[in-house]
């Protein structure tokens, strides 16, 4: 039906909208980021509304509401829905990215581009969590990859640059009220063990992740310096190390639903083959609560 701007306004963010108008899936068109993000959610409300998911519709709406009325909206958490295991490291790990390309002000510098890959990932946690579709969980996966592709390169412009330094939490409490951001464990170049003060941060992290339940996902990493074959040895040996520390702690193997070495590839910081890079020798921990 036609637009019809103005009748009513955009749900609150926090609403349970059990009904809603068609004119709620149209909005002012905006060329800043907030603008571009809230047509991309109406877009996507209005999708699948017409496929009779209407409570995913109307969380959409919700979002892109919000956006509309200036509210920065942030990617959907992980642990926002019951996502199924295996799909766990690919959309931790594309959360990731997409955090940041946002603290390298891509949604400045690219709003339309930034928008699409944000509503994109929001896309595929949906349709990951519903799990009945895998075409519709490709597209939205395909979608967020190309948007981000065109973030990470610049589009033929100067590309978003990684961040200095990865963003840690105030805390381990802060990090363990919901899904927090990865507990990041350094090591030295060419070494499998941590030093004295990374595993004091492990240990104050796991004594906070007792008290909170909710599952933890381990990575680890090397930077580029060494041969690929060498490199996922040696993640290999560092996510041992880790898991041992936090078996230690007290943290038991059934609360870890995946832990996995990923050598060179899927480095946190992108570097060119061959690059020593202190912040890729790295092993993250997630703990996804509810």
């Amino acid at each position: 039906m036609p637009a019809t701007q103005g009748v009513a306004a955009p749900p609150p963010s926090g609403a349970i909208v059990e009904r809603y108008a068609d004119h709620l899936f149209d909005g002012p068109a905006g060329q800043d980021f907030l603008g571009a993000l809230s047509m991309g959610y109406r877009e996507l409300a209005r999708e699948r509304d017409s496929a009779s998911d209407f409570a995913d519709a109307a969380k959409f709406l919700q979002r892109a509401g919000a956006a509309a009325r200036g509210e920065r909206i942030w990617p959907e958490e992980i642990a926002a829905r019951v996502l199924p295991k295996y799909a766990l490291q690919d959309l931790i790990y594309a959360r990731t990215r997409l955090m940041r390309a946002f603290d390298q002000g891509a949604d400045q510098r690219y709003p339309r581009i930034a928008a699409r890959a944000q509503v994109a990932f929001d896309c595929w946690m949906e349709s990951q969590e519903a799990n009945r579709y895998p075409e519709y969980v490709h597209r939205c996966r395909m979608a967020f990859e190309e948007a981000m592709s065109q973030l990470e390169a610049g589009n033929g412009a100067p590309a978003v640059t990684p961040a200095p330094t990865p963003r840690q939490p105030e805390g381990a409490a802060a990090c363990v009220a919901n899904a927090c951001a990865p507990l990041s464990l350094y090591f030295d170049l060419d070494k499998d063990q941590l030093s004295a003060a990374e595993r004091e941060k492990l240990r104050d992290w796991a004594q906070a992740a007792k008290t909170h339940p909710g599952m933890i996902v381990v990575a680890a990493h090397a930077d580029r310096s060494a041969s690929t074959r060498y490199n996922d040895a040696l993640a290999q040996r560092r996510l041992r190390h880790v898991l041992g520390l936090l078996a230690a702690e007290g943290i038991g193997r059934d609360r870890i639903v995946e832990a996995r070495a990923y050598g060179e590839r899927r480095v946190p910081v992108p570097t060119p083959d061959g690059v020593v890079e202190a912040r890729n020798r790295v092993v993250e921990v997630w703990l996804l609560s509810r």
